[in-house]
């Protein structure tokens, strides 16, 4: 009996993860094509797309530091709870 709840489980989470998934693509779409949309052919200026995949592209490469918890920190967060 356990198997079959567990089995079950698994595949709505398949289900939510792939609804997701198409969402996330369909959100995709619709702001690439808003951003083209907004590009002003001139000499000067980069395209909005490009600008963003910059962006993300810097944020990507941003160094990522997880503070050490110290004991005496662990007491800290344990007391403000």
């Amino acid at each position: 009996m356990r198997y079959w709840k567990s089995f079950l489980l698994k595949r709505y989470v398949a289900v939510e993860h792939r609804e997701d998934t198409h969402f996330l693509l369909y959100i995709y779409g619709v702001m690439k094509i808003k951003l083209l949309s907004l590009y002003v052919n001139t000499e000067t200026s980069s395209s909005p797309l490009a600008e963003v995949y910059k962006l993300s592209y810097d944020i990507c490469m941003q160094l990522y530091t997880n503070n050490c918890l110290c004991k005496d920190m662990c007491l800290f967060l344990m007391q403000s709870l």
